[in-house]
Protein backbone atom coordinates (compact mmCIF):
# COMPACT_ATOMS: atom_id res chain seq x y z
CA UNK A 1 0.00 0.00 0.00
CA UNK A 2 3.02 2.32 0.99
CA UNK A 3 4.52 1.72 -2.60
CA UNK A 4 1.26 2.78 -4.19
CA UNK A 5 1.11 6.19 -2.50
CA UNK A 6 4.50 6.91 -3.42
CA UNK A 7 3.88 6.12 -6.75
CA UNK A 8 1.01 8.22 -7.20
CA UNK A 9 3.08 11.01 -5.88
CA UNK A 10 5.45 10.74 -7.98
CA UNK A 11 3.05 10.82 -11.10
CA UNK A 12 1.55 13.63 -9.42
CA UNK A 13 4.90 15.65 -9.17
CA UNK A 14 5.55 14.55 -12.76
CA UNK A 15 2.42 15.63 -13.64
CA UNK A 16 2.68 18.53 -12.20
CA UNK A 17 6.34 19.32 -13.59
CA UNK A 18 5.17 19.07 -16.99
CA UNK A 19 2.37 21.43 -16.83
CA UNK A 20 3.76 23.82 -15.08
CA UNK A 21 7.53 23.73 -17.02
CA UNK A 22 6.24 27.12 -18.32
CA UNK A 23 5.02 28.48 -14.99
CA UNK A 24 8.25 27.60 -13.14
CA UNK A 25 10.60 30.25 -14.63
CA UNK A 26 7.80 32.48 -12.81
CA UNK A 27 9.23 31.39 -9.58
CA UNK A 28 7.74 33.38 -6.21
CA UNK A 29 9.02 37.06 -5.91
CA UNK A 30 9.59 36.99 -9.88
CA UNK A 31 9.17 40.59 -11.30
CA UNK A 32 6.57 39.45 -13.46
CA UNK A 33 3.92 38.85 -10.86
CA UNK A 34 4.46 42.43 -10.10
CA UNK A 35 2.15 43.50 -12.96
CA UNK A 36 -0.07 40.65 -12.42
CA UNK A 37 -1.26 38.77 -9.89
CA UNK A 38 -1.31 35.12 -8.79
CA UNK A 39 -3.90 32.64 -9.17
CA UNK A 40 -4.74 29.33 -8.16
CA UNK A 41 -2.66 27.28 -10.43
CA UNK A 42 0.03 29.64 -9.70
CA UNK A 43 -0.67 28.56 -6.65
CA UNK A 44 -1.05 25.21 -7.32
CA UNK A 45 2.92 25.03 -8.68
CA UNK A 46 4.19 26.99 -6.36
CA UNK A 47 2.96 24.74 -3.55
CA UNK A 48 4.22 21.79 -5.78
CA UNK A 49 7.60 23.18 -5.43
CA UNK A 50 7.56 24.94 -2.27
CA UNK A 51 9.93 22.63 -0.46
CA UNK A 52 12.25 22.81 -2.81
CA UNK A 53 11.82 26.80 -2.80
CA UNK A 54 12.06 26.29 1.14
CA UNK A 55 15.64 25.11 0.54
CA UNK A 56 16.18 28.03 -2.11
CA UNK A 57 14.95 30.75 0.03
CA UNK A 58 17.25 29.76 3.35
CA UNK A 59 20.80 30.16 1.30
CA UNK A 60 19.59 32.94 -1.24
CA UNK A 61 17.03 35.32 -1.64
CA UNK A 62 14.32 33.87 -3.53
CA UNK A 63 10.93 33.75 -1.69
CA UNK A 64 8.77 30.35 -1.03
CA UNK A 65 5.43 32.44 -1.35
CA UNK A 66 3.87 34.90 -3.47
CA UNK A 67 3.22 37.91 -2.08
CA UNK A 68 1.16 39.88 -5.08
CA UNK A 69 -1.74 36.99 -5.54
CA UNK A 70 -5.45 37.45 -5.85
CA UNK A 71 -6.18 36.23 -2.31
CA UNK A 72 -7.49 32.92 -0.82
CA UNK A 73 -8.37 31.07 -3.99
CA UNK A 74 -4.34 31.77 -4.25
CA UNK A 75 -3.61 30.41 -0.74
CA UNK A 76 -5.79 27.30 -1.69
CA UNK A 77 -4.19 26.43 -4.52
CA UNK A 78 -0.61 26.88 -2.65
CA UNK A 79 -2.37 24.71 -0.06
CA UNK A 80 -3.56 22.04 -1.99
CA UNK A 81 0.28 22.27 -3.89
CA UNK A 82 1.76 21.03 -0.67
CA UNK A 83 -0.71 18.95 0.15
CA UNK A 84 0.19 16.87 -3.11
CA UNK A 85 3.86 16.38 -1.92
CA UNK A 86 3.72 16.02 1.62
CA UNK A 87 0.07 14.15 1.53
CA UNK A 88 -2.84 14.86 3.77
CA UNK A 89 -1.89 13.31 7.41
CA UNK A 90 -3.81 10.45 7.24
CA UNK A 91 -1.04 7.76 6.43
CA UNK A 92 0.96 9.51 9.48
CA UNK A 93 -1.93 8.73 11.81
CA UNK A 94 -2.03 5.58 10.70
CA UNK A 95 1.43 4.84 11.24
CA UNK A 96 1.11 6.14 14.92
CA UNK A 97 -1.90 4.28 15.60
CA UNK A 98 -0.64 0.85 15.08
CA UNK A 99 2.45 1.97 15.90
CA UNK A 100 1.49 2.58 19.91
CA UNK A 101 -1.68 -0.21 19.41
CA UNK A 102 0.65 -2.82 18.23
CA UNK A 103 3.71 -2.25 20.27
CA UNK A 104 5.78 -5.45 21.71
CA UNK A 105 7.15 -5.59 25.10
CA UNK A 106 10.87 -6.17 25.61
CA UNK A 107 9.49 -9.98 26.77
CA UNK A 108 8.09 -10.53 23.63
CA UNK A 109 11.16 -9.66 21.83
CA UNK A 110 12.36 -12.23 24.18
CA UNK A 111 10.59 -15.22 23.87
CA UNK A 112 9.65 -14.63 19.70
CA UNK A 113 12.49 -17.56 18.73
CA UNK A 114 10.33 -19.84 21.61
CA UNK A 115 6.81 -18.84 20.04
CA UNK A 116 8.18 -19.30 16.48
CA UNK A 117 9.67 -23.07 17.49
CA UNK A 118 6.50 -23.45 18.77
CA UNK A 119 4.61 -22.78 16.48
CA UNK A 120 6.96 -25.27 14.13
CA UNK A 121 6.56 -27.85 16.14
CA UNK A 122 2.57 -27.48 16.28
CA UNK A 123 2.88 -27.73 12.46
CA UNK A 124 5.30 -30.61 12.56
CA UNK A 125 2.60 -32.72 14.66
CA UNK A 126 -0.42 -31.93 12.71
CA UNK A 127 1.57 -33.59 9.72
CA UNK A 128 0.10 -37.25 9.64
CA UNK A 129 2.52 -39.87 10.62
CA UNK A 130 3.58 -42.33 7.91
CA UNK A 131 1.98 -39.99 5.24
CA UNK A 132 5.78 -38.66 4.42
CA UNK A 133 7.02 -41.93 4.82
CA UNK A 134 5.22 -43.09 1.82
CA UNK A 135 6.11 -40.45 -0.06
CA UNK A 136 9.78 -41.52 0.42
CA UNK A 137 9.54 -44.79 -0.29
CA UNK A 138 7.28 -44.17 -3.15
CA UNK A 139 10.28 -41.56 -4.40
CA UNK A 140 12.85 -43.91 -3.71
CA UNK A 141 10.69 -47.55 -5.58
CA UNK A 142 10.20 -44.58 -8.84
CA UNK A 143 14.02 -44.03 -8.60
CA UNK A 144 15.40 -47.16 -7.92
CA UNK A 145 12.92 -48.50 -10.89
CA UNK A 146 14.78 -45.73 -13.28
CA UNK A 147 18.26 -47.01 -12.10
CA UNK A 148 16.96 -50.40 -13.26
CA UNK A 149 16.04 -48.98 -16.62
CA UNK A 150 19.08 -47.11 -17.70
CA UNK A 151 21.55 -49.78 -16.66
CA UNK A 152 19.36 -52.23 -19.11
CA UNK A 153 19.41 -49.68 -21.95
CA UNK A 154 23.29 -49.53 -21.29
CA UNK A 155 23.93 -53.22 -21.86
CA UNK A 156 25.01 -54.85 -25.26
CA UNK A 157 22.43 -55.92 -26.95
CA UNK A 158 23.83 -60.09 -26.25
CA UNK A 159 23.82 -60.03 -22.80
CA UNK A 160 21.57 -62.07 -20.65
CA UNK A 161 19.57 -59.52 -18.52
CA UNK A 162 19.11 -57.47 -22.05
CA UNK A 163 15.30 -57.88 -23.14
CA UNK A 164 16.53 -58.74 -26.75
CA UNK A 165 14.98 -61.98 -27.29
CA UNK A 166 17.50 -63.40 -29.90
CA UNK A 167 20.24 -62.83 -27.33
CA UNK A 168 18.75 -65.21 -24.80
CA UNK A 169 18.10 -68.04 -27.46
CA UNK A 170 14.10 -67.79 -27.36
Amino acid sequence: MARWGLFFSLIVIIIALFLGSGIFTYYPGSSHWETKDAGFFTGLIHGVIAPIMLALAIFTDYNMYEINNIGWFYDFGFIVGILLIWGGGQTTKNVVRNYYSNKMTEEDHKNIGKLIEEKISEKIKSIKPGSSDEKGQLIQNKSEKNKAEVVEKKMPSGSVSSKDKKARGK
